[in-house]
């Protein structure tokens, strides 16, 4: 077996020679080599000429052996072949296949090795799979192993997840029937990328081979992720490339005396204790301390605050005269004072008077009302006599005129004569402002002939 450095510049093998440059020998009578790297070794695997596995770790800097001789992984009285090599971050794992001479039946193996020449301690493991191991690669947590296991249809591809102790975790079923030749490499976070070539005769596929490619992530929810500490929130999350692990811490506050990480990215505190003073807020009329938790600015007695400023109580705000400071209403805003109306002025009350009542008297006139008539006096006349037209007024004491509507024999030059009721106004009632005193008074006398009963011209009430 043998193997080539190339450089940058020479990328293509011109010369199988292992004399020629960068070329160095593995092993004599080899095939089916495996390899993987830990970043300050190689280690080779593969299958001897006597059906054994062998390995051996290679410096990077010159391809030297480290090992002054191939190892012995597998020498077994059974065929041993199909060398896989994955690198864990502490340590190599080298899994092959077996099956006892004369006989079908297959098993999976594996074996830790150290980084360094040697051995090491690691001892084989049957995994109990009867299956054929052909590639390896680490997720982040266990050893991935792609394996043809036969199925009912065919060959079916298998992948077995194996612990950094060497143990068997679990075996899921990657693509069944009639395929072959797995492949596995990492990819971001923990995902792996699974190909392998497939048989398929129907539509739109087929008769041809094909190669298919599967993403496998070692989770399937959060919980399957937990890590054990609770200052990291775990998720699942497939795209990313399996289990995400964001770390977080959790500090008291000044009113807390302690706080710890809940698991779910919270945190618990426990409270400090009541009355320990805690951040000063500036003001001289407030007490600062601790209370259930929390920094707490209780005002003290006689005093408000109001925008961030101390007001002793009872002073008036002087934007508001009807507004002042009373703590028994409120220490942080002004409080309005009782009865206060427009800077100062008395409540009025309500504007809004009562509807007036039906029964209510009617609104009184400017002018006086007349006085009623005497009960004794007659009846004021329906008719009023006419006023002479030369300006001249009947006697004073002319008589009024007959009870039974006759005219009066006395009424002279320029008198009138009346049926029914008649009166006369008197002899000095030549000036207007007398008349309009009499139409008054006539008028007064209508307005309480009304209120009174009907009765016969010239009765007098009894």
């Amino acid at each position: 077996m043998q193997a080539q450095r190339l450089t940058v510049a020479s990328l293509v093998i011109t010369s199988l020679d292992p004399a020629a440059p960068g070329g160095f020998t593995l092993a004599t009578g080899g095939a089916e080599p495996a390899v993987a790297a830990s970043g300050t070794s190689y280690l080779v695997a593969w299958r001897t000429g006597t059906d054994d596995v062998a390995a051996v770790h290679v410096r990077p800097a010159t391809g030297a052996l480290v090992d002054a001789a191939p190892l012995t992984v597998a020498g077994t009285a059974d065929h041993e072949y199909g060398a896989a090599v994955s690198w864990d971050g502490a340590q190599y794992l080298v899994s092959w296949t077996s099956h006892p001479q004369l006989s079908p039946a297959l098993a999976t193996h594996v074996r830790l090795l150290p980084e360094a020449a040697g051995l090491g301690v690691g001892t084989v493991t049957d995994l109990g799979i009867p299956g054929q191991a052909l590639a390896a690669a680490f997720d982040g947590t266990y050893h991935v192993l792609p394996l043809l296991v036969d199925g009912i249809g065919g060959p079916e591809v298998h992948a077995v997840r194996v612990s950094t102790a060497g143990a068997l975790v679990d075996d899921f079923v990657v693509a069944p029937s009639d395929v072959g030749a797995p492949a596995v490499a990492r990819g971001p976070g923990q995902q792996l990328l699974i190909a392998y070539h497939a048989f398929i005769d129907r539509a739109p596929y087929g008769p041809t081979r094909h190669v298919f490619g599967r993403l496998v992530v070692p989770c399937a929810s959060a919980a399957e992720c937990d890590d054990g500490d609770p200052c990291t929130v775990d998720s699942c999350d497939v795209a990313a490339g399996g289990c995400r692990h964001v770390t977080y811490a959790c500090t008291p506050g000044e009113c807390e005396a302690s706080a710890v990480c809940d698991g779910s990215g919270g945190c618990l505190t426990t409270a400090q204790s009541d009355g320990v003073a805690c951040a000063d807020e500036g003001l001289t009329c407030t007490t600062d301390a601790c209370q259930a938790g929390a920094c707490r600015h209780a005002v003290q007695d006689g005093w408000c605050a109001i925008s961030g400023q101390c007001v002793t109580a009872g002073t008036v705000d002087p934007a508001d005269g009807c507004r002042r400071c009373d703590p028994a209403a409120s220490t942080g805003a002004w409080s309005p004072v009782v009865g206060c109306f427009d800077a100062g002025a008395p409540d009025a009350g309500p504007t809004d008077a009562p509807p007036a009542s039906d029964d209510a008297p009617p609104a009184a006139s400017d002018a006086p009302p007349a006085p009623d008539a005497p009960p004794d006096a007659p009846p004021a006349p329906t008719d009023a006599p006419p006023t002479p037209t030369d300006g001249s007024l009947p006697p004073a004491d002319g008589p009024v005129g007959a009870a039974d509507g006759g005219a009066s024999p006395d009424a002279g030059a320029g008198g009138t004569a009346g049926g029914g009721c008649g009166c006369r106004a008197g002899a000095d009632a030549g000036s207007p402002g007398l008349v309009l005193a009499a139409v008054a008074l006539a008028l007064a006398l209508v307005g309480a002939r009304r209120r009174r009963s009907r009765r016969p011209c010239g009765q007098r009430t009894r």
